[in-house]
């Protein structure tokens, strides 16, 4: 639309042209009027013609686009309506629930301002009603905001290696016998590494210091087993029901490293059935048993082939 220096006629506001030059509506009012060139005169002749300013369809199609959750068609609806009648208060207060609603960033992208309008041009015996129903919209983005926060919160965790979801593993068990065979191992080979070092003189240092290499070594990893040992005791019998009691138990200050080491026992099949839900929770899961009692379950083709044989 082009500018020109025409005014409304009603208010004094400037008015634009549309494409084809010959009419304008007044954006404050909303005056139309309509301009026919006169050659003979070298002059605009002006014909005003009322506008209908009934904005009820525009609202009611408003409230369908809420209904449905269509924000973007609501709040177009609704802008609609406000420019025909920007003094009445429906259409401000749609806006307003749309810009609460439609929301993402859970900041004031101008429903407060909206609400002010509709404060001031709404009628005294609907104002308690709606500022009811504003808190109410107020209270739930309140909540959408605090949810967000939770969200980011987590995802910032999850970024940072702080929480670690570990799934459970349903078999089969790895026992302690390698860990033990190991220890065993290294106990026997103390006693020669010190007959090494007592009878051959050549080799006496190289026998101490394996002597005592192979008895840290078994010190080392006989504590690491009853370590695990206790850990598998703790979680199946569900005394600790999170990562952080199991730290106090366990006497560990750092949790990455911790849930290192609890990612490492459940993938290895020290512990079966339990999972680690966002970093903390130790959950056992709810269809352990019966996949257990599946994997038990003897085959009836093979037992049969046994009979048979």
């Amino acid at each position: 639309m082009s500018k020109t220096d025409y005014r409304c006629d009603d208010c004094g506001t400037p008015l634009y042209l549309d494409a084809g030059g010959k009419s304008a509506t007044c954006p404050k009012c909303g005056r139309k009027e309509i301009y026919i060139h006169d050659v003979s005169a070298n002059d605009d002749k002006v014909f005003p013609i009322q506008v209908n300013k009934d904005n009820t369809e525009h609202i009611a199609r408003g409230e369908a686009f809420l209904e449905v959750q269509d924000y973007a068609g609501a709040f177009e609806s609704f802008a609609k309506a406000i420019n025909l009648d920007p003094n009445d208060y429906r259409g401000w207060w749609g806006t307003c629930r749309c810009r609460l609603l439609d929301n993402y960033l859970c900041e004031d992208n101008g429903y407060s301002r909206d609400f002010k309008k509709v404060m001031m041009l709404a009628p005294d015996y609907v104002k308690k009603e709606l500022e009811a129903k504003y808190e109410v919209y107020l209270a739930k983005l309140e909540e959408k905001r605090d949810a967000r926060e939770k969200e980011q919160e987590r995802t910032n965790k999850l970024y940072s290696g702080e929480i670690v979801n570990i799934s459970a593993n349903y078999g089969p068990r790895k026992t302690f016998k390698l860990d033990l065979f190991l220890i065993g191992i290294l106990i026997i080979l103390c006693p020669l590494a010190a007959m090494l070092a007592a009878f051959l003189s050549t080799y006496r240092l190289a026998g101490g210091m394996l002597c005592v290499m192979f008895f840290i070594g078994a010190v080392v990893l006989s504590i690491e087993l009853k370590r695990k040992h206790s850990i598998v005791k703790k979680v199946e019998s569900n005394e600790v029901k999170t990562v952080s009691e199991l730290m106090v138990f366990a006497k560990r200050k750092m949790k990455p490293e911790f849930q290192k080491i609890l990612k490492d026992m459940i993938a290895s099949g020290y512990i079966l059935g339990y999972e680690i839900k966002d970093g903390e929770e130790i959950i056992k899961v709810a269809d352990y048993d019966r996949v257990k009692e599946k994997k038990d379950k003897p085959n009836k083709k093979a037992l049969k082939k046994d009979v048979k044989k």
